[in-house]
């Protein structure tokens, strides 16, 4: 039961971390566009975070693995798994917002740096 329990959490977790990142790369090349005049440099840093982006996950996911019981009922897996796939939807939201937010400042103190070019 351990060992389904480990399969459906890499697969569940695999599939929303791929996905994700897919989806914050695709559509984070248009801000960064938007941000920066340098398409090699949007191209590079999107690259960058994303690169960051699957590194953390996959870390996370792989050393929650290492707090689980060695044995479980059926009941207990689809707990566990929904705790941890919970987890990691948590992880990546909180990520998202964090390179918003970034993002945000750094914009923020471009247009300030602008107009006081002005």
């Amino acid at each position: 039961m351990i060992l389904l329990s480990y399969i459906i959490y890499f697969l569940i977790s695999g599939i929303i971390t791929l996905y994700v990142g897919y989806l914050c790369y695709d559509h984070g090349a248009v801000y960064l566009r938007h941000l920066l005049d340098d398409p090699v440099a949007v191209s590079v840093i999107n690259r960058a975070l994303l690169m960051g982006y699957y590194l953390i996950n996959l870390g996370a996911i792989s050393l929650s693995i290492m707090a689980w019981p060695s044995s479980l009922t059926l009941h207990e897996m689809i707990d566990l798994l929904a705790v941890r796939c919970g987890g990691v939807i948590l992880l990546l939201g909180v990520m998202h917002f964090c390179n918003l937010a970034i993002l945000i400042g750094y914009s923020q103190r471009q247009r300030q740096s602008i107009s006081s070019h002005l």
